[in-house]
């Protein structure tokens, strides 16, 4: 984060890890209710938005394992509903976790691709967000939703908010320091190490069996 903050020292701007933040307008607070409402989701329900694209595949842990989770977390915490996330030409990674799933009516997959300010509408209603460190992530913490992050290769976080003590969950891959857009094994196996079964653990500390 620091290193893009950097580039507006010249203009007089410091940046004093304050959280990013996107204002959203009232009748994009209100669309986003009603676009839940329309797609089924309760007031006795919690919304997880899933953001499981990435360009590269040593920064994406596998669809199936998004699916896994998602089925996994439905049946530990039976009043979830997931929310889709993807950008152009995402399609097939989302239509891969999409597939996947064996509770599939408790996901939302749009029938279009939302806009920036739509999908940052809509999870600001997100109880929590999971995905990849991409866009959604990023959209997610600037409207405050709690994020839970699997990194994969990459050099280091000088760039990445939040800061360790912050209310958001990063869980690191053992591959996190080759920073490298190839699996040097072949293997994606530091992926794939991350199992379904271990992120659930956090994620259950994240909803409450209460809730909302």
């Amino acid at each position: 984060m620091r290193s893009r903050s950097d580039v507006l020292a010249p203009l007089g701007i410091k940046w004093n890890r304050e959280r990013p933040k996107i204002q959203l307008t009232e009748s994009e607070e209100k669309w986003a209710e009603e676009y839940l409402k329309d797609n089924g989701l309760g007031d006795d329900e919690v919304l997880i938005t899933i953001g499981n694209t990435h360009w590269s595949k040593t920064r994406r842990w596998p669809a199936e394992y998004y699916s896994r989770l998602m089925d996994l977390i439905a049946e530990h915490r039976p009043q979830t509903k997931f929310l889709l996330c993807f950008g152009p030409g995402e399609e097939k990674q989302v239509q891969a976790a999409y597939d996947g799933m064996e509770n599939k009516d408790r996901c939302i997959f749009p029938e279009r691709i939302l806009t920036l300010r739509e999908m940052a509408a809509v999870m600001e209603h997100a109880w929590l967000h999971i995905g990849n460190c991409s866009s959604p992530r990023h959209i997610a913490l600037a409207v405050g939703t709690p994020t839970m992050t699997m990194i994969g290769s990459t050099g280091g976080t000088a760039w990445t908010f939040p800061a360790p003590d912050q209310n958001f969950t990063t869980i690191w891959v053992d591959c996190r320091k080759c920073n490298s857009s190839t699996c040097s094994e072949g293997t994606l196996a530091c992926l794939h190490d991350l199992t379904p079964e271990i992120v659930l653990t956090d994620v259950l500390k994240e909803i409450p069996a209460d809730a909302p």
